[in-house]
């Protein structure tokens, strides 16, 4: 039944929509798409909701989209997890006061944190239900926090917080349409099947107001959303009867607006002029806007050649932006956006596609004519090059052809077009100039015959009109113009003889009535009265100069500046042609070629370029570009460009035309929130704290972090910046919207990100805070540890190496009392012994001699012994108290023997510094053994001996005043070897200089260790 009255109903509307003539559509709005090939996960979108972060999440038919404006995070459902939607048919998307997004699905309720994307299943089964699944409905919340759902065939309410229900049962049979809406004033609407019903949570009853259900079946009325204006009226759209209102005195729905309109959703908003309309989801087309004071609908059709038109798919949820102005729809062929700050540009298709060269590679528009003569301001006038002269209605957007165009127009090839001050309309093209009157729509002159040679083209490519209303023309035979006054056509080659071969390009006149133009052979200027030709090149130029003569576009602005274009570069002279100021790459002219120059009412000048559309402000030099993505049919704009004297720029593409208010440009002056939509921690997804803060344990020291910039407006245009604390010494500018932080140090990170949008305004930067917490081995303590046990090994060693010293000198010290004790007095008692014997046999010589010799080698053993035991004592260490003491005792007692002179000169740096065993004992050696080859050999009356200490270097000399030597001529024998062998083994180096009658010195330079070095 409710299926037959549906399409009862979609046959009648559908009917009449097709039979009427077409409404006029003055809204002339451009939509961005957004499908699975843009990675929506379906292409049926049924809800739309803006988060606290301003991220859009979109429901559809299969799966729940969290869109950034670059990419969508899909969530689905996954029958092994809790942490998944409930189903994946997404009925309805709303926030409760906290922020939660609570999903409606057909099996069953969950809310979502939408920022570290923790869900929490409802649970609404009763012990008493027998229900498979629960089919959830669109729902939203009161200001007390109760959200109101229907499912299967109950109300809901459901506490945000507590998640506890209540339920009621609904008055009529569960039906797809149903949804619950909160308004202001804490009121409940709900639709039940396609009828309207208010419920008081006070009373906790349901009041039928209008509508078709099981119940009310003798009701045509089809009952949709409600939704408030801004003065707080209240709106119901219906399917086929238009609009109702709430009368709050008399509590009832009262007919608005009569329509045969499929309202299937709609919401309020303000056109580019202010005026107030409501986009309407529903109509043949799928989507329309209303003007609420024409009481109009207005339809959004769609043109397979323009990707920018509505995409014909039913639209059942709006969403206006209230923040960006961004306008979402939800229809059945995918997401849409209305985006005034992104498709900036109007976008047209007029032409019927009766015309035979509509479609062709030549139908380029080539030129706009707003007409003057038109009173009511709606007549423009559109050339296209091959294809002739379109009349324009602007308000209707259509092309009225009702006139004759004159024979071969159409095929002639229109290159310029300009209306005179008469009204009349100038044609330039492939056969001449062609006058045409608008208020007649006829061609009244066809000038062709000016041409002299009559065997090449007569292609008019600019036409100009001067101060005194003549009329110039550029052409491929060279320069005509036409004198009103003498309704004649003058050759300015036969003028001027040195202008032959010169073709010029454009053509301006200055305030003064000089004639300028542009050529391939520089910048000329022509004096009309006086017939004379003056060429601006480089060669005269007395400063700068032009990187070529070639230029193209030129132009006069209102301070009467000369602008130029060449291959690469725009300049802009003076009136002696001298260069002011020159742009190219380097400084923001972002082409390689302008096909025409113009100046709007606020002293901008646009360039059509071959890379797209340039906007110049002489003032700062500052360039802005616009090109697809504003809307532009193609970045290269080289066919029509005309600027109203209102402001309003034209641009001719193939078979389309943009146009755009140059004093009202949406530039998007918001900055954007900068935002993380992703992080990922060793392959593992996390998030941010409320505070931003975040703590990486050991081993997850691999970081990757994906921003957002909240800017839907051409959204790959936002750029990026961070900069990490003691890292990064300037911010890193950035596309690429994803950063990797790997193998970071222990501690606390802050990482600072800025982002901008479109149209380059930079956010303020946001700060992020990641604490590291590094490896045991790379914490304080951990180093405190190692250094502590350090200390323990230091001091184990070195108590180890004091007991082992201990040990050492002990056993020294009894080596030397035990030599002392038992070998010393042994060796005494020899000699005691020998001297006896000595004298009780004096007699015999032979064995007195023997006995001799026996004393003097137990003497000699004696004191030998003793410097062994001298040298081993550990007491005997230091310098100055010990070894300096015994070479001089042994000095003085070997000298004064011999009646030599022995001096003992020692630094004062020898008084605490001690000696190894081998240092001593070699040392000492050394002097022995250089004293007494002096005492023995030299015949010295003095001997010196002089010790030394000056930083780590001791240095011994033992010089004496004796007969000397010569060392070249000198024997070597054991003396002099043991000499160095023995310096060798405690690290020194013996220096010996003798002369002969100069005396002997011997010097020994050694390196004690720091260690025995007491006295620094």
């Amino acid at each position: 039944m409710i299926r037959s009255v549906r399409n009862i109903f979609l046959f009648i509307i559908i009917s009449f929509l097709l039979y009427q003539k077409a409404n006029a559509q003055r809204f002339n709005f451009s939509f961005e798409q957004f499908t699975t090939d843009n990675g929506l996960s379906h292409e049926s979108v049924i809800c739309l909701t803006k988060d606290q972060d301003g991220f859009l999440w979109i429901g559809t038919a299969n799966g729940l989209n969290r869109f950034d404006g670059i990419s969508f995070k899909i969530l689905r459902n996954n029958p092994n997890s809790e942490q998944s939607i409930s189903g994946n048919y997404i009925a309805g998307t709303t926030l409760d006061k906290k922020g939660y997004l609570w999903i409606a699905t057909n099996n069953g309720l969950c809310r979502l944190n939408t920022r570290t994307l923790k869900i929490d299943r409802i649970d609404l089964k009763d012990s008493s239900d027998n229900y498979s699944r629960y089919d959830v409905m669109y729902g939203e919340f009161d200001n007390n926090g109760i959200g109101w759902f229907i499912a299967n065939e109950y109300l809901y309410a459901v506490n945000q917080e507590t998640f506890k229900w209540k339920r009621y049962p609904l008055p009529a049979t569960r039906f797809h349409g149903n949804s619950s809406q909160v308004d202001s004033k804490n009121r409940v609407w709900l639709s039940i099947g396609r009828a309207k019903y208010l419920f008081d949570p006070k009373t906790e009853k349901f009041r039928y107001l209008i509508g078709f259900d099981w119940s009310h079946r003798n009701s045509d009325i089809l009952c949709g959303s409600v939704k408030e204006d801004a003065n707080g009226q209240l709106w119901m759209a219906t399917w086929a009867h238009g609009f109702y209102v709430w009368n709050e005195s008399k509590q009832e729905l009262e007919k608005k607006e009569t329509a045969p309109e499929s309202l299937t959703a709609f919401e309020f908003d303000k056109d580019e002029q202010g005026k107030s309309f409501m986009w309407c989801g529903g109509g043949a087309y799928g989507l329309m806007a209303y003007d609420t004071s024409e009481k109009k609908f207005f339809y959004f059709k769609n043109d397979p050649r323009d990707k920018y038109t509505h995409n014909l798919g039913q639209t059942v949820f709006v969403l206006r932006d209230t923040i960006s102005g961004i306008v979402w729809l939800g229809t059945e062929n995918g997401l849409e956006k209305y985006d005034p700050h992104a498709i900036r540009f109007h976008r047209y298709r007029i032409w019927q596609d009766k015309n035979e060269y509509t479609n062709s590679q030549y139908f380029f528009t080539s030129g706009f004519v707003y007409d003057k003569t038109d009173t009511t301001g709606n007549t423009w006038w559109v050339s296209v090059w091959i294809g002739g002269l379109y009349k324009w209605n602007r308000s209707k957007l259509t092309v009225d052809d009702n006139y004759v165009q004159a024979k071969g127009i159409k095929e002639a090839g229109i290159f310029s077009m300009l209306q005179a001050k008469d009204g009349m309309i100038w044609i330039g093209h492939g056969q001449g100039v062609q006058v045409f009157d608008p208020r007649t729509n006829k061609f009244i002159r066809h000038f062709v015959d000016f041409f002299p040679d009559k065997k090449e083209r007569f292609n008019v490519t600019f036409i100009s009109e001067d101060s005194k209303s003549n009329m110039w023309f550029s052409t491929y035979q060279g320069l005509f113009s036409y004198d009103r006054k003498g309704d004649s056509i003058i050759n300015w080659w036969n003028r001027i003889p040195s202008l032959q071969k010169i073709y010029p390009l454009n053509i301006r006149e200055d305030a003064e009535g000089y004639i300028w133009f542009s050529s391939g052979k520089g910048l000329g200027r022509i004096d009309p009265v006086k017939n004379e030709l003056i060429l601006f090149t480089n060669a005269v130029r007395k400063n700068k100069k032009l990187p070529d003569d070639e230029v193209g576009a030129l132009y006069i602005d209102r301070s009467q500046h000369i602008w130029l274009s060449g291959v690469g570069y725009l300049a802009k002279l003076d009136k002696q042609g001298e260069i002011l100021d020159l742009y190219n790459d380097k400084t923001g002219y972002n082409a390689s070629a302008a096909y025409a120059i113009a100046e709007d009412p606020y002293g901008f000048l646009w360039l059509s370029t071959d890379n797209k559309l340039h906007r110049l402000d002489p003032k700062t030099g500052h360039f802005d570009y616009f090109d697809k993505n504003d809307g532009l049919f193609n970045n290269k704009i080289a066919d029509g460009f005309y600027m109203s004297d209102e402001g309003e720029l034209f641009l001719g593409f193939n078979g389309a035309i943009n146009s755009i208010n140059t004093g009202n440009i949406a530039f998007n002056k918001k900055p954007p929130v900068v935002l993380v939509s992703r992080l990922n921690v060793k392959g593992q997804l996390r998030t941010f704290d409320e505070n931003n803060k975040i703590i990486i344990k050991p081993g997850e020291r691999d970081i990757v972090i994906e921003f957002s910039a909240m800017n839907y407006s051409q959204a790959l245009k936002n750029k990026f910046a961070f900069l990490l604390e003691g890292y990064d010494s300037a911010w890193r500018y950035t596309s690429d919207r994803t950063i990797s932080l790997m193998n970071m140090d222990g501690g606390t990170h802050r990482l600072h990100v800025k982002a901008s949008n479109n149209d380059g305004v930079w956010s303020k930067e946001t700060i992020y805070t990641i604490k590291v917490i590094p490896p045991f081995q790379q914490t304080i303590w951990f180093k405190l540890l190692f250094v502590l046990l350090a200390a323990i090994i230091f001091f184990i060693i070195y108590a180890y190496r004091v007991q082992h010293r201990k040990r050492l000198e002990k056993i020294r010290n009894r080596i030397a009392t035990d030599l002392h004790d038992d070998m010393g007095s042994t060796l005494s008692s020899i000699r005691i012994f020998s001297d006896v014997a000595k004298k009780q046999i004096e007699e015999k010589p032979e064995t007195v001699q023997l006995l001799d010799r026996i004393s003097n080698n137990a003497t000699s053993l004696s004191e030998n012994m003793q410097d062994i035991i001298w040298t081993i004592r550990n007491d005997n260490d230091t310098l100055e108290d010990d070894l300096v003491s015994r070479m001089r005792e042994f000095g003085l007692r070997v000298c004064d023997a011999k009646d030599i002179r022995f001096n003992t000169i020692v630094s004062q740096s020898f008084k605490a510094s001690r000696l190894t065993l081998d240092q001593r004992r070699n040392l000492y050696l050394i002097f022995k053994e250089s004293l007494n080859n002096a005492v023995k050999y030299a015949e010295a009356s003095q001997i010196d001996l002089h010790l030394n200490l000056k930083s780590r270097f001791l240095k011994m000399e033992i010089s004496d005043n004796g007969k000397g030597f010569d060392i070249d001529k000198i024997k070597r024998g054991n003396g002099l070897n043991n000499l160095e062998k023995r310096a060798k083994e405690i690290g020194g180096q013996i220096d010996i200089k003798s002369e002969p009658g100069k005396g002997t010195c011997i010097n020994l330079m050694m390196v004690l260790k720091k260690s025995l070095l007491t006295d620094k």
